[in-house]
């Protein structure tokens, strides 16, 4: 009898947590009343609205006019749920359509929050009106928001239980927002997710969050490259504390290889100084594509030291140089005024290059393994830097694109700089000590890519 009442009980416990279940998801995935747009479009779509709105809130402390009150919205944060928001795109940009559905959880609260957003709205300087149109598939009207040139329309959807705030940039717009439009095909896993769609083009960004990490995984439809790369090689020495690596970035770094839609005159200032400097060298923009062209590796943790003893360097390798590339580089930069103790770079591994032993050792080393320069020991330039265990894993997998930083290692790193900074400039050793305090959360960052065109970054929160 008391089994036969337990079950009954343990029944009734599960019936009542899927009621529950239901009753406090009663409304569609916000997502669901974004209409298809031909041209192309921006999405985002967000699992936890509650969360946005705090991170808004707390920006909205440092950019809000001393006019004006803080915002009343933290009172909306408990009552609001999922949320996804579309904007239109065209190749030549954004268009001026836009629609967005929030959740709001508890439906006998809607009118409230659609309220309190009128309200705030206005007291930020729109205009608000009731908006007089009739909406089909139950839509009921709310209000128009307008400033400038902008206008929002905004109506609530509501179903038994459910209700969501819809948004559009006109009374048309918010007409075609029903619950019944096919979402994207995912490519990523993260709850929260950005999708960029353009004829013959699309991209998708996504976040998720635990206890031990923080996930941001990526997809993009067009992107090439060699995969088949081989594990990264590690040169001079040392602990390996941060290592970044890129391949193919000709196509994005030069002007050629980007529409020039894209840049802003800083950018282009600063691509054209990095042809100059390159053309001073007698580098041109053909053997600047060659380089970018192949992998290209930043590492932090080599043995290097200076004036004041031993320190930790690092170096950038790019492997897309040839050895001829590589020797006509070195030998004009022999041509210059080097520092006292400069000389040929000796290694039966390179085919040449030059070495520095003060004020910093470093070196310049080219052949067929592509083009080193960095502050290391030319004793230990071909000797591998201890990988340490919380970053082994990310490093051995790394290859057409890398990132793996052991950010226990870095901080001893930054220390080290931060006290040779405090000597000679205040203001740096701050901006180093402020960049640890940063740091300090976290265990490791690692990016890995399970093929062409996928991206997962892992950011490890120190664990106690």
């Amino acid at each position: 009898m008391k089994k036969t009442i337990s079950l009954v009980l343990a029944l009734l416990l599960a019936l009542g947590g899927t009621i529950f279940v239901m009753v406090s998801r009663p409304s569609p995935e916000p997502g669901a009343f974004l209409p298809h747009i031909e041209d192309g479009s921006l999405q985002v779509h967000l699992r936890r609205v509650d969360q946005a709105m705090e991170w808004i809130l707390d920006l909205d402390e440092f950019i809000r006019s001393q006019d004006l009150p803080p915002s009343d919205l933290g009172d909306l944060i408990p009552l609001v749920g999922r949320g996804a928001i579309q904007a239109g795109l065209s190749l030549d940009g954004y268009s001026d359509r836009f629609f967005m559905a929030l959740e709001v959880i508890d439906s006998s609260k809607a009118m409230e929050v659609s309220q309190a957003i009128r309200g705030e709205a206005v007291l930020r300087g729109w205009e608000a009106s009731p908006l007089k149109v009739s909406l089909p598939h139950g839509i009921a009207p709310l209000f128009v928001l307008s400033k400038d040139d902008v206008r929002s329309c905004w109506g609530l959807w509501r179903r038994g239980a459910g209700s969501v705030l819809l948004a559009a940039s006109s009374p048309q717009d918010l007409s075609y927002m029903t619950p019944e439009w096919d979402l994207p095909v995912r490519q990523t896993s993260g709850a929260n997710w950005v999708r960029v769609d353009l004829p013959g083009s699309s991209a998708e960004l996504s976040l998720s969050r635990s206890e031990e990490r923080i996930l941001l995984s990526s997809w993009s439809q067009n992107v090439s490259g060699d995969f088949e790369l081989g594990e990264i090689p590690l040169y001079g020495g040392g602990s390996l504390a941060a290592l970044a690596a890129f391949s193919g970035l000709s196509s994005f770094l030069l002007p050629e290889g980007i529409s020039s839609s894209f840049l802003d005159d800083d950018i282009r200032l600063l691509l054209d100084n990095v042809i100059y400097l390159a053309n001073s060298v007698g580098l041109t923009e053909e053997d600047l594509l060659e380089a970018l062209d192949g992998r290209i590796s930043f590492v932090l943790g080599s043995r290097a030291s200076g004036l004041m003893g031993a320190m930790p360097g690092g170096y950038v390798l790019l492997e897309g140089v040839s050895p001829d590339l590589g020797a006509m580089v070195v030998g004009e930069i022999s041509r210059l005024n080097l520092p006292f103790g400069a000389g040929p770079l000796k290694k039966p591994d390179w085919q040449g290059g030059l070495s520095f032993k003060l004020p910093l050792t470093a070196v310049l080393a080219y052949g067929d393994r592509g083009f080193l320069a960095g502050i290391v020991d030319p004793d230990d330039l071909d000797r591998r830097p201890t990988v340490p265990d919380r970053i082994a894993d990310s490093v051995k997998r790394a290859r057409q694109a890398a990132l793996s930083v052991d950010v226990r290692g870095l901080l001893e790193i930054l220390e080290i700089y931060r006290s040779m900074a405090s000597l000679l400039d205040d203001d740096l050793a701050s901006i180093m000590g402020s960049l640890m305090e940063i740091l300090s959360p976290w265990d490791r960052f690692e990016l890995y890519t399970p093929s062409v065109g996928r991206f997962e970054l892992s950011l490890y929160r120190l664990r106690n």
